[in-house]
């Protein structure tokens, strides 16, 4: 326990630990390069000539079309989660990243679909259950009117 000089001053949360040896991301964060060519957004005008020329040379099929596949099966999905949390009354902030890569990022999305596909299973009985439940109430309400007519 680390109590502050006075208790007037509280000192700000410590920032979040940073990997600099982590040569994947430096890339990606990055500034961009300024092209000299004149275009305000050279990248942007850049993937939109590919882009064109892509689908002028390619053969349009009716299956592609609203097939869900990934663009970039390389690509990796970043997950980054920010906690804040009090510690002896002092705020503290901690950022982790986790980097997915196309085979975990399967498998997560496949876990996710098991779960799914469980609760649905165990809301179908759950209903089922409570119908059935309702129709048997319903059946002994009419027996006991039958029972009061007779």
């Amino acid at each position: 326990f680390v109590a502050p000089s006075s208790p007037e001053k509280k000192v700000p949360p410590p920032e979040p630990p940073v990997d600099y040896n982590d040569q994947q991301h430096s890339k990606e964060n990055a500034p961009p390069v300024p092209m000299s060519n004149g275009a305000p957004f050279p990248s942007v005008s850049q993937d939109v000539s590919k882009t064109q020329d892509a689908a002028k040379h390619r053969p349009v099929k009716d299956s592609d079309v609203g097939v869900g596949i990934r663009k970039h099966p390389h690509r990796q999905t970043v997950t980054k989660k920010t906690r804040t949390y009090t510690i002896d009354g002092m705020q503290v902030t901690s950022t982790t990243m986790h980097v997915l890569g196309a085979k975990e990022d399967m498998q997560m999305r496949k876990q996710q679909l098991q779960d799914l596909r469980r609760l649905q299973r165990e809301e179908a009985r759950q209903k089922q259950k409570l119908q059935l439940e309702g129709a048997t109430l319903v059946e002994q309400q009419e027996r006991r009117f039958q029972q009061e007519k007779a």
